[in-house]
Formats: C-alpha cells, structure tokens, sequence
C-alpha cells in the first residue's frame, strides 16, 4: 500500500462581522482568501481558494507557518485562526 500524505496544515485568519459572512484569508499565500455565509463551509472553500490561487503555478507550495509567526502583524489582530489542510493533489 502506499503512504498517506502528511497533511500540510497552513494558518487560516478568519474574521466575521456582524452582518456578514465569514471572510478567511491565508499569510501563506498573499492575496488568496475566501468567504462563506456558514463557519462549517470554511475549509472546504479555503482548499479551493488556495486551489484556484495556485493555478497554473508549478511551484511548490510554501512551507506552512503558524498563527503564532502572525500575531503581531497589523493585519491580523482581530478575529481568530483555523488550520486548514491543503492538498492541492485532490
């Protein structure tokens, strides 16, 4: 049998206000992000987000950091993370 891949779990910001959707954005990967009305739908929509964001580009994907790496940048202060899995081989 083949070996699983190792999930590549990247830091996900995600911010919400009140009357709007859940807006996800990934340090990783500057200028992908993602929105969805549903917490639950996050994931998902950020794998196609970084998906969509890499198409085309045959380099590797960057090495993930954490949310801590982020937590004095400006852009980060408000809201919370998520760990996403990446795997753009789906």
């Amino acid at each position: 049998m083949g070996r699983k891949a190792q999930p590549m779990l990247y830091p996900l910001h995600v911010h919400k206000d009140e009357h709007s959707a859940y807006g996800g954005r990934f340090p990783d990967f500057p200028g992908c992000f993602t929105a969805t009305d549903e917490l639950q739908d996050l994931a998902r929509a950020a794998q196609e987000a970084v998906k969509a964001h890499c198409f085309g580009d045959s380099s590797p994907l960057p090495s993930p950091t954490t949310p801590e790496d982020w937590l004095e940048h400006e852009d980060y202060k408000e809201g919370f993370w998520m760990m996403v899995d990446i795997d753009l081989s789906k």
